[in-house]
């Protein structure tokens, strides 16, 4: 889980404006590499009695994937889109769903956002790709994703052997909410068959307007235009989000003599089918929480009152009775008597 809260994060915020130079990009990928970085678990965060959930960056939120698992068998999924006493919450779809919801405490004021798919295609995957500040509101940004067919699996290989591993393609939908969840646009972009490479992200040269309506997110990719023409060339899509729409341009990018040849080198020949196919399944074995997590879910009022949740310790302890009368009440905890009365180790 934190392997892919860690890259949701990534996602949300370090992206560079285009026009970054690439001395910039060199400077930071340097500074990672030679700086050793420890990731806390939960456990050791628990047990520093220094340690203040509030002030840890990495579980603020938007920056990070929460998560309670309701009556012993279903995990819930969600970001808090904000702070206080009564966040809004975006819940992630189930597997196989393509509903995600917008709530406030005990899931209460439900509002469903339901993905609908762009493509007759066969659907891969389905998933909240980034949240990213949008001036003073938010931008949802969802992917879905298809399987190609044989056919365009095989038109794609004719292209270039390069393409041969890129079984699925996408589309987006933006949904633009304000700090209390209301959902004030919805714009859909349908990416090229062939997404090399992909950035989304914000202007930063913005940040100094206020004038809201200023504000932009920039979706930018690059795919094959043609190779058969006397100056063979890609071409890079760009689509611009302001005030519930996408303006879309194109530009030729054409290849070097060494581009070209990487692209046409020798390859074989290849029949695709619907066998070859490799699908991408949901099933993950379901773990419990920690006690960090529960502390969140109880600030957040994530999970409704007549639910089952909370760590397995917790659940057996004498204290789970007064843990969901407390929580039904919207009594309020700091993290230390949290975890004085509701952690395994530190428990009275």
């Amino acid at each position: 889980m934190l392997k892919k809260n860690c890259y949701f994060y990534l996602l949300a915020w370090s992206i560079l404006p285009f026009t970054a130079s690439a001395e910039v990009f060199e400077e930071e990928y340097t500074t990672v590499e030679a700086t050793e970085i420890h990731l806390r678990s939960d456990e050791e965060k628990i047990q520093d009695p220094t340690y203040q959930p509030d002030q840890d960056e990495d579980k603020l939120p938007l920056n990070t994937l929460r998560r309670f698992v309701m009556n012993g068998d279903t995990e819930v999924r969600y970001y808090a889109l904000n702070g206080g006493n009564n966040p809004t919450l975006l819940y992630l779809n189930p597997p196989d769903s393509q509903v995600f919801t917008l709530a406030k405490a005990y899931q209460q004021h439900q509002q469903e956002i339901q993905i609908t798919p762009q493509l007759s295609h066969q659907i891969s995957n389905q998933e909240l790709f980034s949240l990213m500040p949008l001036g003073k509101n938010l931008a949802l940004f969802f992917q879905t994703q298809y399987y190609y067919t044989p056919e365009e699996r095989q038109q794609h290989y004719a292209a270039s052997p390069l393409f041969e591993s890129y079984d699925t393609r996408s589309s987006y939908e933006l949904i633009e909410v304000n700090p209390n969840g209301d959902i004030l646009h919805r714009a859909k972009l349908l990416a090229p068959p062939i997404e090399d490479g992909m950035s989304i992200g914000s202007n930063y040269a913005e940040d100094e307007d206020d004038d809201q309506s200023n504000k932009t997110l920039t979706y930018q990719t690059k795919t094959p235009g043609n190779y058969d023409s006397a100056k063979p060339y890609d071409l890079q899509i760009t689509a611009v989000y302001q005030n519930g729409k996408f303006t879309q341009s194109e530009e030729k990018q054409y290849l070097t003599l060494k581009e070209y040849d990487d692209l046409k080198r020798t390859k074989i020949r290849k029949d695709f089918t619907n066998e070859s196919i490799v699908l991408y399944g949901h099933d993950e074995d379901l773990q419990s929480t920690t006690c960090l997590d529960d502390y969140f879910t109880y600030q957040d009022r994530a999970a409704p009152k007549n639910a089952t949740w909370g760590n397995e310790w917790l659940q057996q302890s004498p204290q789970y009775n007064k843990f969901l009368s407390d929580y039904q009440k919207g009594k309020s905890y700091t993290w230390q008597n949290f975890k004085k009365n509701f952690c395994p180790s530190t428990a009275s």
